[in-house]
């Protein structure tokens, strides 16, 4: 078995995407954890420092958390270590999860050390949180990191910015990803549910522990 989803992914096979199928493949690639993950570096960056060093460390940021993960999914497709991009099979996910929690240790090295915006850190250990509990979660199942990526990013706007700008933008972002999701049946229910309940609480958790104001 190639997949831990529950039956064949309606993309699994190439000759199947096209059509409503295709678009949803397409919309998972753009709206992916690594994309979510530099969007909000760059969010919160921009928000909370001056231009120059809210470029560097959005890119920093971006360049640990979210390309050098995909690097290593590209490398893994060349050497012939994962058959296709999305790896609905949770043996291929490990190393590109543990690639993105050492990028993601690293950044949040780099903040401590030079003591950036409290904010900026408060991201950073988050990502290193949820990328562990990710990594560690898929040793035994499947879980939805794209649905745990588009919870997280609703619940950090909210602390962060507020409730209105969660539901407006990170509330259709989350419901369209986790439709995509279903649809492609690249995870069941449960899995797209566990994603989101991870989102959500480990964010809850680190906001009323005082992380985020």
């Amino acid at each position: 078995m190639k997949f831990n989803s529950p039956s064949e992914p309606k993309d699994f096979r190439e000759e199947d995407r096209h059509g409503l199928v295709l678009f949803a493949r397409r919309y998972s690639n753009i709206v992916s954890p690594p994309i979510i993950y530099a969007v909000l570096g760059f969010a919160v960056t921009f928000s909370f420092m001056p231009f120059g060093p809210a470029l560097l460390w959005g890119v920093v940021y971006g360049l640990l958390v979210s390309l050098f993960p995909i690097l290593v999914v590209v490398a893994m497709l060349q050497l012939g270590w994962v058959e296709e991009l999305h790896m609905s099979n949770t043996r291929e996910r490990r190393i590109p999860y543990l690639a993105a929690v050492l990028g993601a240790v690293i950044v949040l090295t780099l903040a401590q050390i030079y003591q950036l915006d409290h904010r900026f850190v408060h991201l950073t250990l988050f990502t290193t949180i949820n990328l562990f509990l990710l990594f560690c979660i898929t040793l035994f199942w499947l879980i939805s990191m794209h649905t745990a990526g588009a919870a997280a990013f609703t619940a950090i706007v909210a602390v962060l910015w507020g409730f209105l700008p969660a539901i407006y933008i990170g509330l259709p972002v989350l419901a369209s990803v986790t439709a995509a999701r279903l649809y492609l049946r690249r995870h069941s229910v449960a899995q797209a549910v566990a994603g989101i309940i991870l989102g959500f609480s480990t964010v809850g958790l680190m906001y009323l522990f005082g992380y985020f104001i």
